[in-house]
């Protein structure tokens, strides 16, 4: 779906929000994966996150904290 996703949103240009639960230290990173997640998150144009871990996480990926970040 990953792929997918990606395609949907780059193909249609409607902007997309990335909701996550993910942060920084949930699991060990491969580089790769984080490559193609980075590319991902700027197809987005916003994320919506659950607490300041999973921020601080999509915004090293490449959200904008001040203005596209949004906390439940």
């Amino acid at each position: 779906m990953f792929a997918g996703g990606a395609a949907v949103v780059w193909l249609t240009r409607v902007p997309a929000v990335v909701m996550s639960e993910t942060s920084a230290s949930d699991v060990e990173r491969q580089w790769l994966k984080e490559v193609l997640k980075r590319r991902l998150i700027k197809l987005c144009a916003a994320g919506l996150v659950g607490g300041r871990a999973h921020a601080e996480y999509l915004e090293k990926l490449g959200i904008e904290r001040t203005k596209n970040l949004f906390w439940l």
